[in-house]
């Protein structure tokens, strides 16, 4: 249970001697009774777009495609290959960003709201590999713990996981893409990770930023089955 109506389906496996016996879709249809005991409204699950066999099995089971996403990785600081521009110094975005006060957390959300972002993801935020509905304490908790970002680009939600920097939450325009990526992609260099992994939803120019920038690209969907 992720929230009081929202549950999360993970990590099924069935053994290789006992698949297509119906042991899959019986933990599956287990586990939604047990969510939807506890008060659960939707479960939901995440399945890689190259996972044809999981993607057959979840849709059997009445799961449907409820967004797309894309998660984007590549080394920064010392563990990049190729530092970037003037001669193989690393040349910092000419814009950055800090952390944002509490009083930036509504502007980040109507910003947010008001865009393209938050009807793509529909109105969910990953945590971890998992995804539920994001609720504004969320971010005034980021802003807490000094883990919400801000600049003229937009606003970020990003914590430094054991090697990584995370980046679970984006508020951008299109015409700003570039200039946050390059600013985040500096805020993970400057932390101390040695990658950076940013989960966004799926928006094509935001991808795009994200490839131009040397990032390796894992498409995948977030499924919904409602209880």
């Amino acid at each position: 249970m992720l929230s009081e109506d929202e549950a999360w389906l993970q990590g099924a496996r069935v053994h290789a001697e006992h698949r297509r016996g119906g042991v899959g879709s019986a933990i599956s249809q287990a586990l939604a009774a047990w969510a939807a005991e506890r008060g659960a409204r939707v479960i939901r699950l995440v399945v890689e777009d190259w996972n044809d066999v999981a993607v057959g099995h979840v849709t059997s089971l009445g799961f449907r495609p409820v967004s797309r996403w894309t998660v984007a990785e590549r080394a920064v600081g010392a563990a990049s290959p190729v530092p970037e521009g003037n001669g193989g110094r690393r040349v910092p975005a000419p814009e950055g960003v800090r952390p944002a006060p509490t009083a930036e957390v509504d502007p980040a959300l109507i910003a947010w709201a008001s865009g393209p972002l938050e009807h793509a993801a529909r109105r969910l935020i990953t945590v971890g590999w998992q995804w539920r509905r994001l609720e504004a304490g969320d971010v005034t908790e980021a802003a807490r713990r000094r883990a919400l970002w801000e600049g003229r680009p937009g606003w970020a939600i990003a914590d430094v996981v054991e090697d990584a920097f995370r980046v679970s939450w984006v508020v951008t325009a299109e015409e700003d893409a570039d200039a946050m990526v390059r600013a985040l992609m500096d805020r993970a260099a400057a932390s101390g990770a040695e990658r950076i992994v940013v989960t966004v939803p799926d928006l094509d120019w935001l991808t795009r930023s994200l490839r131009r920038h040397g990032c390796e690209i894992h498409p995948m969907t977030v499924y919904a089955l409602a209880l």
